[in-house]
């Protein structure tokens, strides 16, 4: 029923043919933003762990893509490692991120 009256108000009221009067936005004065290049500081193990991973997940690095997981790698380490792990298989975890080592 309500949105009976609801559709009704909008056919009334001719409100579904209206659209938003919309202005485009200043120019931007670069096209594409210069980034830092990323920081790895990594062990040579953990970049053998990277490389292995991508390659599993289908991925072919080159020097910047090596460098953006080696840069983001430790730190999704350090979540997952974070992560609960003491629940049986048929168990529905509500929360399984412990914010507090």
């Amino acid at each position: 029923r309500i949105l009976n009256i609801g559709a009704a108000l909008e056919a009334s009221l001719g409100l579904k043919s209206m659209r938003p009067d919309v202005q485009s936005g200043p120019v931007p004065t670069e096209a594409i933003p210069t980034l830092p290049a990323p920081v790895v500081e990594i062990s040579a193990e953990d970049g053998a762990r990277i490389v292995a991973i991508a390659a599993a997940a289908g991925f072919k690095l080159d020097e910047r893509l090596f460098a953006l997981l080696g840069e983001g790698a430790p730190y999704a380490w350090a979540m997952g490692e974070r992560l609960q792990k003491n629940f049986g298989y048929g168990d529905e975890p509500m929360n399984i991120y412990q914010h507090v080592r």
